[in-house]
């Protein structure tokens, strides 16, 4: 048997795109509300325990590092700690990054280049179309990590909208740089579920989305065709349950519980919903939004309910907003007071200091004019003095 393995990483993430999945994450929302965080509860050892019991059929094991962003430190660490830790087991690797990161938290790759199966690197296009130096990060690592020689490929979540920008994109990496772009089909904001996006979808557009991300009604739905996927929850309350579809995230094992039933499939009902079969339908951890879409009835319940709890949570999301606008204008206000008072106290003490140069430039010139009339003065009192004693002579000849 081959098994897929999504292994939990930190959800953190340098990009924070506002679609992602994990947007309650990134913006302290239920069930990460007063910036709560959570630690992963099982540890390395507990999953290899767990494995060697649960999948000792494996032929190959996958392991699949996304949903944070795998090279951001902390992740980075964590990915290269589980590859280098030898256990004779036959582990394949992949990861799915956004491409930005510093190449310094990637190079570990290098020395790892025959365990590891693809990196897919997801082109955010709303997020970094209109900043070149982001682009040119993400080209730059693509190349960096398809210069290892590690199989990479680019993928980008089909938007009507960019259609024609994102097949150009296509053309692009292929005659520049060898690689290909999978397109995916998106299906709506964070968790996905209003399907705005694909209800849009022409029968060309339908036809634009890689083989890879179509699950057919009837059909076993994998996330990789020819593997059995399993995805573990870390990194919250519930961490070590083991799922098998985070559309239904029907609970088919626990690490730490040392449980798993492994006789469950993944169908897509007629109506497009995903439905897990074969195990007892349990949940823990799960938003209203998150339960399983049985039918376009109880699909349209759900999202209306999300939708009005969303609405909720952004108006208050917007009075705190407001509150610290108002608190920052009430500090402008006060600021720009004081800047007002110190353009005015300048313009006071300039005026002083030209009047102070005014006057010591004054002084400086008066000296030479006082020396110059003293001497005048003294003539003219030596002149007088002179005719007085002449005058009085004369008198006295008389």
């Amino acid at each position: 048997m081959e098994y897929r393995v999504e292994f939990p990483i930190k959800f953190d993430c340098n990009l924070r795109c506002y679609y992602c999945f994990h947007s309650d994450y990134h913006n302290n929302r239920h069930p990460y509300t007063n910036g709560k965080r959570f630690e992963r509860k099982f540890s390395l050892e507990q999953w290899e325990q767990w494995r060697d019991k649960f999948l000792a059929d494996a032929s190959e094991i996958l392991i699949m590092f996304s949903g944070g962003e795998p090279f951001i430190p902390e992740n980075a660490v964590l990915c290269r700690d589980f590859i280098e830790r030898r256990d004779g087991v036959p582990y394949q690797y992949e990861f799915l990054t956004n491409g930005l990161f510093n190449k310094e938290e990637a190079c570990f790759l290098c020395k790892l280049v025959s365990k590891i199966r693809r990196i897919g690197f997801t082109y955010h296009r709303k997020m970094i179309h209109d900043k070149p130096e982001l682009i040119k990060k993400f080209y730059d690592n693509l190349l960096y990590i398809k210069n290892m020689s590690i199989p990479v490929y680019v993928k980008e979540l089909l938007r009507v909208e960019d259609k024609g920008a994102i097949l150009e994109h296509r053309r692009i990496l292929s005659e520049r740089y060898g690689v290909d772009l999978k397109i995916q089909d998106y299906k709506g904001d964070d968790r996905g579920l209003d399907c705005t996006e694909i209800s849009e979808y022409s029968d060309c557009d339908c036809d634009l989305v890689d083989m890879e991300y179509r699950h057919e009604v009837g059909k076993l739905c994998a996330c990789l065709s020819g593997y059995k996927d399993i995805k573990i929850r870390g990194y919250d309350e519930y961490s070590g349950n083991v799922i098998a579809c985070w559309h239904d995230p029907v609970i088919i094992g626990n690490i730490q519980e040392m449980r798993f039933n492994p006789n469950f499939t993944v169908k897509i009902l007629p109506d497009g919903a995903k439905r897990v079969e074969g195990v007892p339908r349990e949940f823990a951890g799960t938003n209203t939004r998150d339960l399983p879409l049985i039918n376009k009835k109880q699909r349209d319940s759900v999202m209306n309910n999300w939708a009005k709890n969303r609405t909720s949570e952004l108006r208050n999301e917007l009075r705190v907003a407001d509150e610290r606008i108002a608190g920052y204008t009430s500090e402008l206000n006060k600021l720009q007071t004081v800047r007002l008072q110190i353009i005015g106290a300048i313009a006071v003490l300039d005026e002083q200091l030209k009047a102070e140069a005014q006057t010591q430039q004054d002084a400086a010139a008066q000296p030479e004019s006082l020396l110059q009339e003293p001497d005048v003065s003294t003539k003219q009192s030596k002149a007088t003095t002179a005719e007085k004693k002449t005058n009085a002579i004369q008198n006295l000849n008389q």
